[in-house]
């Protein structure tokens, strides 16, 4: 197996679902199915990952990851036992927060949340935004280089003035 880095600053939380996890030996644990943030602080903390694998659906605790390949996370050996679970306080974000409409911060606009950027904040990998509208959609549908080449023509489309 290749070598394993450490998480990326910043990614999409859409950038690593549906994707294989792996042990450090380079065996396929599962596909990571879901995210879920520890709620309360600011920028809330990873806590554990939900993988699905060979019919069941199990919960790693984040401080299994050792770091990433490409956009595959890397677990360590061995996988902990089945009998971790949800703390009251984890939010799964794909279940509870992707798709559904939201109150912005300042109370005065709902948004659709189509992405989640997730980024390293002391050391953590946090949820620290939300991201909305058209590009974001294309992008999660993974056609973000038809969503950079759309936007200079929507820029300069006539009637609009710059």
């Amino acid at each position: 197996m290749a070598v394993t880095t450490p998480i990326p600053q910043m990614f999409y939380l859409s950038d690593v679902l549906g994707r294989s996890v792996f042990d450090e030996r380079g065996r396929e644990v599962g596909k990571l199915r879901d995210m879920a943030a520890l709620m309360g602080p600011r920028f809330p903390p990873i806590s554990k990952l939900r993988v699905k694998a060979k019919g069941s659906t199990f919960l790693v605790p984040w401080s299994q990851v050792l770091g990433m390949q490409g956009s595959r996370l890397i677990l360590r050996d061995p996988i902990p036992p089945a009998e971790v679970q949800l703390d009251e306080r984890d939010l799964l974000l794909w279940r509870n927060v992707m798709d559904k409409q939201m109150v912005d911060l300042s109370g005065r606009k709902m948004l659709r949340v189509n992405d989640l950027t997730l980024a390293t904040v002391g050391g953590q990998l946090c949820v620290t935004g939300v991201a909305i509208g058209f590009s974001a959609v294309l992008k999660r549908l993974g056609f973000l280089r038809a969503a950079r080449w759309l936007r200079p023509i929507s820029a300069s489309s006539p009637g609009r003035r710059m």
